[in-house]
């Protein structure tokens, strides 16, 4: 007489072994005992009823189905919001508060990353973000280079460190450090401290020693450049990265480069404070016209003088 499982209803021969006997006259295959994580003799030995079994088995399906539609939805293509094209779990990408942007649309806008606060970032904000971008990134031509560190577009005044590109007037402050230390610093509201430019690099030895013990080696020697208005507050130009003797010839390089680099972002500064200078002073001499023409005015209408005279003031005031 053939078996036959309780669970999937498979029969089996009399003697075969894989097939196993269950509480009262219930037989279950051991297909069916894999199923729900059951060994024959545990089922054996714990008097597993066949109800318990269909549980147990019922459990793990949902647990699968579960476990699959969460790598399912792992694996799923991430979008990007701005060009729609899909985005590999390998591919360059920012996560934003609402979705993904990937790295060729950032580039696109002469962005290489964004700031560490993600979460003010959405959709919309990005969008805004590139397309006004794109008109700097499209004309960029450098006028100037100071090779692998910093490129400048004189005419459109703009700037480029590594693959982001700033306008001058996103240029706030700049900062000379050598392991972790201050070596000179410059930017809007003051001129560069630290006797580091327009001396060659005796000027930069004498800026460092200057200001820090001497322990004939160096670690890291970086510029750090803050930013306004931009969609990151803070890059840094890295010169050296690893220790390095200072009396070297990369040492020296080095050193040149980041003179080199500070004169070209203090000349960026000079001409933004420049800039401030001449809308403070327009904005003022404006005001004072206005003054001048009340007091004119009022004049006017105290009959002190006649509209003709005030109209003839008026326009010498106004420049016309």
């Amino acid at each position: 007489m053939k078996k036959v499982c309780a669970i999937c209803e498979k029969e089996y021969p009399t003697i075969a072994s894989k097939i196993v006997k269950g509480v009262g006259d219930d037989w279950i295959c051991k297909d069916c005992l894999k199923k729900a994580d059951l060994s024959a003799m545990k089922f054996q030995a714990k008097h597993i009823t066949t109800n318990e079994v269909f549980a147990l088995i019922d459990k793990n399906t949902q647990s699968q189905e579960a476990l699959s539609k969460s790598i399912g939805t792992t694996n799923t293509k991430k979008e990007c919001v701005i060009c729609n094209k899909g985005i590999g779990m390998l591919s360059s990408k920012v996560s934003l508060s609402d979705g993904y942007v990937c790295g060729d649309c950032l580039k696109s806008a002469g962005i290489s990353v964004l700031t560490n606060n993600l979460k003010s970032f959405n959709t919309n904000t990005v969008k805004g973000l590139i397309n006004r971008r794109i008109d700097i990134v499209n004309s960029f031509k450098a006028t100037k280079k100071i090779i692998g560190y910093l490129h400048i577009d004189e005419v459109n005044k703009s700037f480029k460190i590594g693959n982001n590109i700033f306008e001058y007037s996103n240029l706030l402050s700049f900062e000379l450090l050598e392991d972790g230390e201050t070596i000179t610093k410059g930017g809007l509201g003051r001129a560069v401290a630290g006797g580091l430019l327009f001396g060659g690099v005796g000027a930069i030895v004498g800026g460092v020693t200057g200001g820090k013990k001497s322990s004939g080696v160096c670690s890291s020697l970086k510029l750090r450049v803050t930013l306004r208005n931009a969609h990151i507050d803070t890059v840094y130009i890295d010169f050296i990265n690893t220790e390095t003797k200072t009396k070297s010839f990369i040492y020296k390089a080095a050193q040149e480069n980041a003179q080199s680099c500070i004169s070209a972002l203090e000349i960026i500064a000079d001409q933004n404070r420049s800039g401030q200078s001449e809308l403070t002073s327009t904005t003022t001499q404006t005001v004072s016209a206005a003054d001048e023409i009340a007091k004119f005015k009022q004049l006017a209408d105290q009959g002190v003088i006649t509209q003709e005279e005030f109209e003839a003031k008026k326009k010498q005031l106004l420049g016309l």
